[in-house]
């Protein structure tokens, strides 16, 4: 199984409906051994930021017996956030009753972090510091609030007045800069698919 999908089980008998069972993908993932794991309800992957109104929605549709899909803030062992998107389905015994949950995840931060930048918001940004080995500065992101259109014009002086080294600062700067080029190359290649389609010229990739 790619380490990226998991699953877990719970049994919904037991008192806080705990978790009875663990994918090798469930523990790559969140960086918890399955021994570490087992007995907890899902909830203690949630940290500071997860969102409320989310874990809400899944906690009404358990107690119903229904199945739910969201998309959540979730956190590592190592506290390191990460976003999850999960579908929780009840498994049924032959009375109609619900016994247990079965859950399959998925890690989707890098597909989040492919969204447009003015889309991001300051979570966002504090896991990209992380894809560039800089997660030391992650509090720092936070705590500002940077999101992705403040990020993108942030100057290596700033950086250094919120606490990071200049050092650092030149690098983050420099990967700022690589990330608004990317996103330009693919905005200039949707636009260029876009006006062809129009003309109804249909591009080939054979060469002539």
């Amino acid at each position: 199984m790619n380490w990226h999908h998991s699953c877990t089980i719970t049994n919904n008998t037991l008192p806080d409906n705990p978790i009875v069972f663990v994918s090798e993908g469930f523990a790559k993932m969140t960086g918890y051994t399955r021994e570490e794991i087992c007995g907890q309800n899902c909830r203690f992957l949630q940290g500071k930021y997860t969102d409320s109104e989310t874990v809400k929605r899944v906690s009404d549709h358990l107690k119903k017996g229904k199945s739910v899909s969201v998309q959540i803030l979730n956190y590592r062992k190592d506290g390191h956030p990460f976003w999850n998107v999960f579908v929780i389905l009840p498994i049924h015994d032959a009375k109609g009753k619900v016994p247990a949950f079965i859950a399959i995840q998925k890690n989707i931060t890098k597909i989040k972090l492919s969204q447009p930048l003015a889309d991001w918001i300051w979570v966002h940004t504090s896991l990209w510091l992380e894809l560039i080995g800089k997660s030391i500065y992650s509090q720092i992101f936070i705590h500002n609030k940077i999101d992705g259109r403040r990020l993108v014009n942030m100057t290596a002086d700033e950086l250094v007045s919120l606490g990071t080294s200049r050092d650092d600062a030149t690098y983050i700067v420099q990967e700022i800069h690589s990330l608004v080029q990317r996103e330009n190359k693919v905005l200039t290649r949707t636009v260029k698919t876009r006006s062809l389609d129009s003309l109804g010229i249909t591009q080939s990739s054979d060469k002539v």
